[in-house]
């Protein structure tokens, strides 16, 4: 079940560390007990990860709402192409559509938001490129097309120069899948984050990080090089179709996935845990500066589903 925009906010408004008044105000030097290997330090990283994941997914949308925009991505670009290449006199067969949520039931923080953010979960073998790059195979795949399969040659190339015609005039759906109000609530939010990250203390401890994953054997610089590294790896390699037998690259991939995400949750966690401790005095102060702006992305989100469901995909 979704949390209501109201729990939301005040659940962060009332978490943990005294609040400063402004989103972007300097972080107030931490007692002992903040720190990230103490008990306390431990519960206000948990309440900092449960507060930031909460408010990306009102921001950039769960599961069902980023589904819905994708079903609104769709029709906003086949239908207008189904018509116009019936003013040609051509049938038109749109690929089927393709849920790349499929089977998500919630998503972590978005790698975008920081460097150092994205949540650690020692128990997921992964860190989710395989597991996307199956979901998405399907927007590739080879569909069938019985009204084209009929033309003859002639009327087949006829069929495509129309085809050409409807793609070079249809509207570019753009950003059509998510709430318009989204931009700018995105450019705050990973401002703030950034002000937390560039802390001295951020910099010396992320500093640590590529030699740590050097030495494991994942040369990467950061969280957004590792994920720009593993999909390298998926590149080459096909995923695997039903009742198939997986590939040895695509294996060797899923290998080398595994073996990043190991090496990166053992040596991340100490500058994600400190980016935590210094953002969670910050993120009640962000909600209520923003409090109209997520009101409104509420809003539009319940528009998009409202919207998709008019449809059968």
């Amino acid at each position: 079940m979704r949390v209501s925009p109201v729990s939301i906010a005040a659940s962060l408004l009332t978490i943990g560390l005294a609040v400063t008044t402004t989103a972007c105000a300097r972080p107030q030097p931490r007692s002992s007990g903040d720190m990230p290997g103490s008990p306390g330090g431990s519960a206000n990283v948990a309440a900092a990860e449960a507060a930031l994941n909460s408010l990306t997914n009102r921001i950039y949308g769960t599961p069902a709402q980023r589904r819905a925009g994708e079903i609104l991505f769709y029709h906003d670009r086949q239908d207008p192409l189904r018509a116009c290449m019936a003013q040609a006199r051509f049938t038109y067969t749109p690929p089927p559509f393709v849920d790349i949520y499929a089977n998500a039931t919630s998503f972590p923080i978005p790698d975008g938001v920081g460097e150092w953010t994205a949540l650690i979960d020692k128990s997921k073998i992964g860190i989710g490129i395989g597991n996307s790059t199956i979901n998405s195979s399907g927007l590739d795949a080879d569909r069938p097309n019985p009204s084209y399969d009929k033309l003859s040659p002639k009327d087949k190339a006829s069929y495509n120069a129309a085809l050409d015609n409807c793609l070079k005039s249809a509207r570019d759906p753009g950003d059509d899948n998510f709430p318009s109000a989204k931009a700018s609530l995105d450019d705050q939010l990973v401002k703030l984050v950034a002000s937390v990250e560039h802390q001295p203390e951020i910099v010396t401890s992320a500093s640590g990080y590529a030699s740590c994953m050097r030495a494991a054997g994942i040369p990467v610089k950061n969280y957004h090089d590792l994920i720009d590294t593993v999909q390298r790896h998926f590149a080459t390699a096909e995923p695997p179709l039903a009742h198939q037998a997986a590939s040895q690259a695509w294996l060797n991939a899923v290998s080398y996935e595994g073996n990043a995400a190991m090496a990166d949750a053992t040596c991340r966690q100490p500058t994600h845990n400190a980016v935590m401790l210094l953002l969670l005095p910050q993120l009640g102060p962000f909600v209520a500066t923003h409090a109209a702006e997520l009101t409104l992305v509420d809003q539009q989100w319940s528009d998009i589903i409202a919207k998709a469901a008019t449809y059968t995909k």
